[in-house]
């Protein structure tokens, strides 16, 4: 009786720790899995985040291409527009060419026109509104970052600035930002074209787009100078 109490005993006590055995295991494997499942969906959603960082990336960096090769060309711009704007007003006849003051609301502009020389050259000197706040409205975007990217970044934004930037970087005393901002809204709103007449027919030129076009080469060339020299300078103390 004794032996057979026994050997239940020892039936019950390896049932009971083939039972334990096997809730392990399938703990370990619950566990596994939802380890694995937690994994997966981390780099699902990883994944999903990086893709969708990627496209913002993209898109951000797209139109900034966008705007840094327009405001990159604002001088040419400005020329070129000076003179379709000019070509299109001797058949729509949105603003004549009469001398002394005058302010024009259909245009946008206000300013003071000289009388004609020799019948043929008028030079015309205005703040010209509309073109000021079109520039505006595209400089706008990279103000606002280069207010707000860490100090290394900043060039990035201001450098297609190209005339600006160059002026901003003459200034550091006492604020180039402030020189910047100033030389910008400078550039943008006043305007400075040279009219020619020909017959019937009548052309603007902008010349502050040509003046302040050789100003920047001018600056970018010393500036450049500068850089080589300071260059120079490094590797000989080197």
């Amino acid at each position: 009786m004794a032996k057979l109490n026994m050997v239940k005993v020892s039936t019950l006590i390896r049932k009971g720790y083939l039972l334990a055995v096997v809730i392990m295991a399938a703990n370990m494997f619950v566990g596994n899995e939802m380890k694995a499942t937690d994994n997966r969906e981390r780099i699902n959603m990883d994944e999903n985040t990086e893709k969708n960082e990627e496209g913002k990336d993209k898109d951000a960096s797209s139109l900034e291409s966008v705007l840094n090769f327009v405001l990159s060309r604002e001088n040419t711009i400005n020329l070129i527009g000076g003179v379709v704007f000019s070509g299109a007003n001797n058949y729509l006849k949105w603003w004549d060419y009469n001398a002394g003051s005058y302010c024009n609301l259909r245009i946008g502009c206000l300013g003071w026109r000289t009388k004609k020389f020799f019948d043929i050259v008028q030079v015309d000197i205005n703040l010209n509104v509309g073109r000021g706040i079109s520039w505006v409205i595209l400089g706008a975007y990279n103000f606002i970052k280069f207010f707000t990217v860490n100090d290394y970044e900043k060039e990035g934004y201001v450098s297609p600035l190209h005339f600006s930037f160059l002026v901003a970087c003459r200034f550091e005393k006492p604020s180039p930002t402030i020189a910047l901002i100033l030389s910008f809204l400078f550039q943008g709103f006043v305007s400075a074209p040279l009219i020619l007449h020909i017959s019937n027919f009548s052309i603007s030129i902008s010349i502050d787009s040509i003046l302040w076009g050789g100003i920047g080469m001018y600056l970018g060339k010393d500036e450049k100078n500068k850089e080589e020299k300071e260059e120079k300078l490094d590797e000989k103390k080197e």
